[in-house]
């Protein structure tokens, strides 16, 4: 018997399982940043750049850590048993950054990309409309909209099973 679907899974013990790998994976992400602070010795607070303010980890393009902000520091881990390198993709407000390993001193070179229109209109579409008042609807535009211009990218060397640093 084929009833035309692809799987035996009902919708929503899919959906109740997603919730909860989306809440997992936060709160392990929260476990990473304790982890190094421990490691580096930092007492200020170190954000994931795949969320925003509000914690709903998008990946799209936003960071509330890196824009809108001079300078900043960013921690890479790697999880591998191997040296590797990782093209790092920072959403930032403007294009003047200078990228530095703080282990070498040495300049990391980097450029900045505009992020288009598209890619900045992402975050509204997960808006929920329904029932919302023009003013309502104005406040969840201004919390959701990403207000980084472009993307600074640079490759980070990455020893095994260990972090790298880097002020931008």
């Amino acid at each position: 018997h084929h009833d035309g679907m692809s799987g035996t899974e009902r919708q929503d013990v899919a959906n109740d399982y997603s919730q909860r790998i989306s809440e997992g994976h936060f709160e392990v992400e929260a476990g990473v940043a304790m982890a190094l602070q421990k490691l580096t010795g930092i007492t200020g607070e170190i954000g994931h750049c795949n969320c925003n303010t509000a914690g709903n980890c998008l990946n799209i393009s936003m960071c509330a850590y890196t824009t809108g902000v001079d300078e900043f520091t960013v921690i890479a881990w790697n999880t591998l048993g191997q040296n590797t390198s990782s093209w790092l993709r920072l959403p930032v407000s403007g294009t003047d950054y200078v990228v530095t390993d703080l282990s070498t001193k040495a300049t990391v070179p980097s450029q900045t990309l505009a992020i288009d229109d598209r890619t900045k209109s992402l975050p509204l579409l997960y808006i929920n409309k329904f029932g919302m008042s023009g003013a309502q609807l104005a406040a969840a535009h201004a919390n959701m909209a990403n207000n980084a211009s472009h993307i600074l990218t640079f490759a980070a060397p990455l020893p095994p099973v260990g972090y790298s640093t880097f002020s931008v």
